[in-house]
């Protein structure tokens, strides 16, 4: 998420990175995650998975957002509010912040 906010560079960025994986020989990967004991490894389908959410990065950030918001800081949501980026939900940082008043936090 962090590369996709960083713009067209960051998107280059996780080109080259999933090219890399993909080019990768899937049986030693395989191999790998069983004698390591990987259960998170970057299979294939995760690259796939990854490169599907990358073309769609404003439906990726928007769902990101839903759960990112109420943990960030009251700084960071005004920052939001006040100089959004292109993936940034700015009606959602408002409700948080507002959310926020009501409650006394």
């Amino acid at each position: 998420m962090l590369l996709l906010n960083t713009g067209s560079g960051g998107h280059d960025a996780i080109k080259e990175w999933l090219s890399f994986f993909e080019n990768r020989n899937p049986y030693l990967e395989a191999e790998n995650m069983i004698r390591q004991g990987d259960r998170h490894s970057l299979s294939l389908q995760r690259i796939r998975n990854i490169r599907s959410n990358v073309s769609n990065a404003a439906d990726l950030e928007k769902r990101w957002n839903k759960l990112l918001y109420p943990h960030m800081t009251d700084q960071a949501l005004r920052l939001i509010v006040i100089k959004p980026t292109p993936y940034d939900d700015v009606a959602l940082a408002r409700t948080e912040l507002e959310k926020r008043i009501r409650q006394g936090t």
